[in-house]
């Protein structure tokens, strides 16, 4: 992945505003709180608000109403080499009784395609409300997903992106159900998990 979240800056004065040091500007409302107290709390998308332009190696999210709030919070940024996706501090899915929803809703959220976009909306890549689609229970929508329903647009351009996705997907699933068989195995999950250190997809195990 090129791409990774990172939390946008702001300055807390006119001057430092104008020198485009940070990713976002204060409003009118902003500075004037600045002024009045040099600590007080700034509120995203009323007291600052991200710059649009972006810049050479970051860009805003998405001017639409379901980012309302996040853009002016997070932006993009670009790494200088692209990094194997990690799960370091995210809930990940647990090897006990009356887990199975929990674990595949968490399945879902993070390989499913989704989007916030209602004008993207389809069958494939549902807006993420939609991600369970007409299934009761979490499970059984990715009981559904897995039943010969991965793709999407791009895999279909791109016939060899599903099976990197299925090489990657099956690792991940591999890893949490190798640690419910060995001791070994299980200890090394309870490290893994007390320590939150990341879980690197596309490393065999």
């Amino acid at each position: 992945m090129y791409w990774k979240p990172e939390l946008l800056t702001y300055t807390r004065s006119a001057e430092e505003d104008g020198r485009n040091s940070c990713e976002a500007s204060l409003t009118a409302r902003g500075r004037k709180k600045c002024v009045e107290d040099a600590n007080c709390e700034l509120v995203p998308g009323e007291d600052y608000v991200v710059k649009d332009s972006g810049g050479d190696d970051w860009v805003a999210l998405e001017n639409v109403p379901a980012m309302a709030t996040l853009r002016h919070q997070w932006i993009l940024r670009r790494r200088r080499r692209p990094e194997a996706p990690q799960f370091k501090g995210c809930p990940l899915p647990k090897h006990k009784p009356g887990a199975a929803e929990q674990n595949a809703r968490i399945t879902m959220a993070y390989f499913h395609p989704w989007t916030l976009r209602p004008c993207w909306d389809d069958v494939h890549v549902p807006c993420a409300h939609k991600l369970k689609g007409d299934c009761e229970t979490w499970k059984e929508a990715l009981t559904q997903w897995l039943d010969g329903n991965i793709i999407c647009a791009e895999s279909q351009r791109c016939p060899g992106l599903l099976t990197k996705f299925r090489f990657l997907f099956l690792n991940f699933l591999c890893w949490y159900m190798s640690c419910c068989f060995t001791p070994r195995a299980r200890r090394s999950r309870h490290i893994f998990q007390n320590c939150n250190f990341g879980c690197k997809l596309g490393i065999p195990f």
